[in-house]
């Protein structure tokens, strides 16, 4: 099923709701525990599929994928010990993580300032070589 430009957004916007809002930190709370690697390494992957479909026409985000992924890391951090759903985002060194991580792909891939023909051709290239984040996107049928 085709899906359009007006029903990508909504989508998205439903899937990562969620995970959008564990990212609201007070900075009281960000100093209690730290965040472990493999929650940072998944909202990476998840805000940055976000903005590399933001930016190319030929991707969006894969929905399923990135509920799966999400239903997965709530589930490991509360058997972990890391809270509920609603004190994850206030895990120290989450925006910090995020951001490091964010930076080296954008330099890695040189992204910055690119335009959509190059962030299509990573975008494309994180899907054909199977990477963690490439999981995250799908090819939009023409």
């Amino acid at each position: 099923m085709k899906e359009s430009r007006m029903t990508r957004p909504i989508k998205f916007a439903l899937v990562f709701i969620g995970l959008s809002a564990l990212t609201a930190l007070s900075p009281q709370a960000r100093a209690e525990q730290q965040a472990p690697d493999y929650f940072v390494e998944v909202m990476f992957n998840t805000t940055t599929a976000e903005r590399l479909a933001q930016f190319c026409p030929t991707v969006t985000v894969n929905a399923v994928h990135a509920q799966l992924q999400s239903e997965a890391l709530v589930n490991r951090l509360t058997d972990e010990g890391y809270g509920d759903v609603t004190s994850f985002g206030t895990l120290a060194g989450l925006e910090e993580g995020v951001a490091e991580l964010q930076a080296a792909f954008l330099e890695t891939h040189a992204l910055a300032g690119a335009g959509p023909d190059r962030v299509c051709e990573v975008a494309q290239a994180e899907i054909e070589n199977a990477t963690a984040l490439g999981a995250y996107l799908m090819v939009i049928d023409g």
